[in-house]
C-alpha cells in the first residue's frame, strides 16, 4: 500500500512539475526490477504492478511512458542518472 501511494506522488511530482508548453515528448522510469510484485524480471520480461501502471498513466495524460530496468543498481545509486541519462524519475 505504501509503495503504491509512493508510485502516485511520484507521478504527481513529475506530472505537476512541467509547464504546459514545456510538455515533454516522454518520460522514462528507472527500476531495478528487484521488488516483486511492483516490478520484477519475469521469463527476461519487466513486468509488475508499476511496470504496467505506467504506461496507462501515460495513455491518460497523453505522454508515453515507459519503464527501464537498470539490474544491480541501487535506489541510491539511481537517483543522481536521472538528468545524466535521460531519466525523468526512479521507481523505488
Amino acid at each position: 500500500m505504501i509503495a503504491a501511494l509512493m508510485v502516485v506522488l511520484v507521478f504527481a511530482l513529475v506530472l505537476t512539475g512541467c509547464k504546459k508548453e514545456e510538455k515533454k515528448e516522454s518520460y522514462v522510469f528507472a527500476t531495478d526490477a528487484t521488488w516483486p510484485p511492483l516490478e520484477f524480471v519475469e521469463d527476461g520480461t519487466l513486468t509488475g504492478f508499476e511496470v504496467e501502471l505506467v504506461p496507462l498513466i501515460g495513455e491518460k495524460v497523453g505522454v508515453p511512458m515507459s519503464v527501464k530496468t537498470y539490474p544491480g543498481t541501487p535506489f541510491s545509486l539511481a537517483l543522481p542518472m536521472v538528468p545524466m541519462m535521460e531519466l525523468q524519475a526512479v521507481l523505488p
